[in-house]
C-alpha cells in the first residue's frame, strides 16, 4: 500500500511539474523574432530560457517526412489507375478473343457439314474452297480489325486521360488565381505599401476596450526593413517614393499614439536602375506573452477579413453604380 502511495505521489508531482512548465512557456513574458528577406522568406523565432526555438518554418525532418508521404501517395495513385486501365484492356482483349474461338467453332462445323456434301456434290469443290479461302480472308482481316481497334481505344484511352488531366490541372489553376483575386491577398510584403498602411491603421483603430490594452500590452521593438521602390518610368518612381515615405511617418505616428513601437533602422530605396529588388527585408523584435499575442493575431485576422470583405463590396457597388 505504501509503495503505491510513493507511486502516486510521484506521478503526481510529475504532472505538476509538466502543468507549471506549460503554464510558464505560456504566460510568461518572451521575445518573438520575426524576419523576413527574399532569399530565406519568413522566419519565426522564440526565446525560452537562453535558448531561440525556431517555430517557423518546421524542421527539415519534418518537411521531408511530409514531402515523402505525398511521393508515396502520388505513385500508390498512378500505380491503381494503371493497374485498373491494363485490367479494363485485358478484359476487352479476352472478349474479343472468345468471340474469335466462337466464330471458329461455328465455322469448324460448317467445313464438315461442306465435306459430308463434298462426297456427293464433287463439282462444288472448287466452289466451296473459294468460298473457305473468303472466309478465312474475311476472318483474317476480322481479327487485324478487332486488334486494331484495340489498340486504337488504349491509345484514345491514354490521350483522353492525358487531356482530361491537362484540362483538370488548367481548370484547378484558374480556380486558385480566382480565389487568390478574390482574398486580394498580397503574393509579397510591401508591394502596395499605401494598401499596406491603410489597412494597418484599419485593423488598429478598431480595437477597442480589453483588445486596445492587450495591443498596447505587446511591445514591438527593433523594427528594421529596407523597401526598394521601383516603376518603369523613373517620374513614377520618384511619385511612389514619395507617397511611401509620406505614408509611413503617417503610420508611425499613429502607431506610437496607440501601441509601444520602437525603429531601429527603417530603409525605402527609389531604385530608379532596378538593382536592388532582391534586397527586401523585414525585422522585428515581439516581447509580450504568448496569450496575448495569439489573441491579438487572432483579432488582427477577424478584422483583416472583414475589411477585405467591406472593400470588396464597396467596389462591387462602385462598379454597378457606374
Amino acid at each position: 500500500m505504501t509503495l503505491m502511495l510513493k507511486i502516486l505521489s510521484v506521478i503526481g508531482w510529475i504532472i505538476l511539474a509538466i502543468l507549471f512548465l506549460l503554464v510558464w512557456i505560456i504566460i510568461v513574458p518572451r521575445h518573438f523574432y520575426i524576419e523576413y528577406s527574399k532569399q530565406d522568406s519568413l522566419i519565426i523565432k522564440m526565446n525560452i530560457a537562453f535558448f531561440k526555438l525556431r517555430l517557423f518554418p518546421f524542421p527539415k525532418i519534418l518537411a521531408v517526412e511530409d514531402r515523402e508521404k505525398k511521393n508515396q501517395r502520388q505513385s500508390q495513385k498512378h500505380f491503381e489507375e494503371n493497374k485498373t486501365y491494363k485490367d479494363n484492356a485485358q478484359t476487352h482483349s479476352s472478349k474479343v478473343e472468345k468471340t474469335i474461338e466462337n466464330n471458329f467453332d461455328v465455322y469448324q462445323s460448317d467445313e464438315k457439314l461442306i465435306r459430308n456434301d463434298s462426297e456427293k456434290e464433287k463439282n462444288k469443290n472448287e466452289q466451296i474452297s473459294n468460298i473457305e479461302k473468303d472466309i478465312n480472308s474475311k476472318d483474317n482481316l476480322c481479327v487485324e480489325k478487332e486488334n486494331n481497334q484495340i489498340e486504337k481505344n488504349v491509345e484514345e484511352s491514354i490521350f483522353n486521360k492525358e487531356v482530361s488531366k491537362t484540362k483538370h490541372s488548367k481548370k484547378n489553376k484558374v480556380k486558385m488565381e480566382e480565389e487568390i483575386r478574390e482574398k486580394i491577398m498580397l503574393p509579397e510584403p510591401f508591394d502596395d505599401i499605401q494598401l499596406t498602411f491603410s489597412l494597418v491603421k484599419q485593423i488598429i483603430s478598431a480595437a477597442k476596450g480589453i483588445m486596445k490594452k492587450i495591443l498596447r500590452a505587446i511591445k514591438f521593438s527593433d523594427v528594421s526593413f529596407t523597401v526598394p521602390i521601383y516603376d518603369d518610368d523613373p517620374m513614377k518612381t520618384q511619385q511612389k517614393y514619395a507617397a511611401a515615405t509620406t505614408g509611413f511617418y503617417a503610420l508611425s505616428m499613429f502607431l506610437q499614439k496607440n501601441m509601444q513601437f520602437y525603429y531601429k533602422s527603417p530603409i525605402f530605396i527609389a531604385d530608379f536602375a532596378n538593382r536592388h529588388s532582391e534586397s527586401t527585408y523585414f525585422y522585428c523584435k515581439i516581447s509580450t506573452s504568448p496569450v496575448l499575442l495569439l489573441s491579438a493575431a487572432y483579432f488582427a485576422y477577424r478584422q483583416f477579413k472583414l475589411i477585405i470583405k467591406n472593400n470588396r463590396q464597396a467596389q462591387i457597388a462602385t462598379e454597378k453604380e457606374r
